[in-house]
């Protein structure tokens, strides 16, 4: 028995029900487009839009310090 779609070795022919394929890929943009919103909520609420060098500099002191962002 294949898990694999589409054959895979198996002996029985599996035929692709295009309903269940429009169904999947509806359901796939949707999860896509609220990662997306939870990736830009993130950004807004985490990231500054302007970084500022005294913020930047601290950050890498503090990797210096402690070994890490070696490049």
């Amino acid at each position: 028995m294949s898990f694999l779609p589409f054959g895979g070795g198996g002996s029985s022919q599996q035929t692709i029900n295009q309903q269940n394929v429009a169904i999947l890929e509806q359901e796939y943009e949707a999860v896509t487009e609220t990662f997306n919103r939870i990736v830009d909520s993130c950004f807004k609420k985490c990231i500054p839009p302007k970084y500022i060098e005294a913020l930047t500099k601290k950050g890498q002191e503090a990797g210096a310090r402690t070994g890490g962002f070696s490049v």
